[in-house]
Order: structure tokens, then sequence, then C-alpha cells
């Protein structure tokens, strides 16, 4: 196993299958992890929280993530998303970066993928 990385993960998809799969990589990785159904709910979570990290499904009903996102770095204007998608269009990946997105990982989630971008954001922080 890595070396554990120990951040705190908000992980906002409308998925339970996604986020039962993100949140055991993530877990794995010595990650605490709290999750999110939507994205107003990880809007009303995120004061309260101040996760390290968002992980944010880009399509969800009501709110999607690139919406999600510009309303968290509202918030706080340093938050770090990675932005979570089953789509690798150039467009929505340029979309998700114009709104803040500091990475991208595409659907389905490999877990060697998902611990390069918690590093790569962690490292941000440094």
């Amino acid at each position: 196993m890595a070396d554990k990385t120990d951040v705190k993960v908000l992980i906002v998809d409308d998925s339970v299958s996604h986020r039962s799969q993100l949140r055991r990589f993530l877990e794995e990785l010595g990650n605490q992890v709290v999750e999110a159904s939507t994205g107003m709910e990880a809007l009303s979570m995120y004061g309260d929280l101040r996760p390290d990290i968002v992980a944010l499904d880009r399509v969800m009903p009501e709110l999607d993530g690139v919406t999600t996102l510009a309303r968290l770095r509202q918030v706080d204007p340093n938050v770090k998303v990675v932005m979570v998608s089953s789509s690798n269009t150039v467009a929505e990946m340029l979309e998700a970066r114009e709104a803040g997105a500091k990475g991208f990982l595409l659907k389905p989630l490999r877990r060697e993928k998902v611990e390069q971008a918690i590093r790569k954001l962690q490292e941000l922080g440094k």
C-alpha cells in the first residue's frame, strides 16, 4: 500500500455506487471521507466541514458539478476540486478547468488515477 495521504475529502455524486467506490479508494489511501448526494447538500456541508479536497461529479440533477463548483468558489475561492465525469470531451474538461477544477477523473474510476489526483491537489496546498 502507498503512503497515506491523510486528507479530508468530500465526495459529491448522485450515484451511490460511484460514491462507494471512490470512498473505498480514498479510505484505502488513509483519507477521511464525507459524502454528499447533491450539489445543494455539498454547499450546505462545505462551510462547517472545510474539506481539503472536493471530488465533484460533473453530471447531477438539479445542480450540476460546474454550477456547484462556481458556488463553492464563492464560499472559498481556494477550494480544491477534482471533477469526476464519465465523459472525457475536451470541451467538458476545459469547462471544468475554467470553472476552477484543479483535476479531472474519468469514470470508471481507477485507484491509481484517484491516488494521483489526490496527491496532485495535496501538493497545491503546500
